[in-house]
């Protein structure tokens, strides 16, 4: 049996640099995959947006980095 399940997660940063964009996705995305016990086998998409005044970075890149 499968199970399908979205979560939703946002974040703000201080300021639009890569550092900010990069360290407040990848503390995002550890919260939601600790709080939710998620595996990468069991991961089909993630979908990043950011808002047009953040592009020193886009944070998929965070999850690149996070393996």
């Amino acid at each position: 049996m499968f199970k399908i399940a979205g979560i939703r997660g946002a974040v703000t940063v201080e300021k639009n640099t890569r550092e900010d964009i990069l360290g407040s996705t990848k503390e995002l995305l550890s919260e939601i995959i600790n709080a939710n016990c998620l595996h990468e086998k069991d991961t089909a998409s993630i979908i990043f947006t950011a808002t047009k005044d953040l592009d020193a970075a886009f944070p998929a890149e965070a999850a690149r980095q996070l393996g």
